[in-house]
């Protein structure tokens, strides 16, 4: 009886996880505006795509020319943490904070550098992305 007791908590437990990171799943686009230690404002837009691959929440980072690039996704309960690592000259890890909030995904947004002699300036600032609706199929 224990056992088919903790068949059914474990059970439930994976589909409240599972039903949990559905409510990410979609493309999320918006803007922030990051300021460096030296003052220096800059204006960047982002678009995350997020979707269920096996069972696991899976993301990607969608450029201007609409190629995604992987990213790292962590799920705690409506917290969503994004990591993407650009190894260009010396390295530049990105990150997005995020917790749900309204329908939107709302934190903070950090790009940080690893090789101090080429960028001097790690940046941050808040983020709000909004889940973007997908277009109606045109009528014949």
């Amino acid at each position: 009886m224990k056992l088919l007791s903790r068949f059914f908590v474990a059970t439930f437990l994976v589909a409240g996880s599972l039903v949990a990171q559905e409510q990410f799943v979609g493309k999320w686009a918006g803007s922030t505006e990051t300021v460096d230690d030296t003052n220096v404002h800059r204006y960047e837009r982002h678009t995350i795509e997020l979707k269920m691959e096996n069972g696991k929440l899976v993301g990607g980072q969608v450029g201007r020319n609409g190629n995604s690039s992987p990213i790292e996704v962590q799920v705690d309960g409506n917290k969503v943490n994004l990591y993407r690592f650009l190894p260009a000259e010396g390295g530049e890890p990105l990150r997005w904070k995020l917790e749900l909030k309204d329908g939107k995904l709302v934190g903070l947004y950090q790009c940080t550098h690893n090789n101090p002699a080429k960028w001097q300036y790690d940046r941050s600032g808040a983020i709000t992305l909004a889940k973007e609706v997908a277009a109606a199929p045109a009528a014949k």
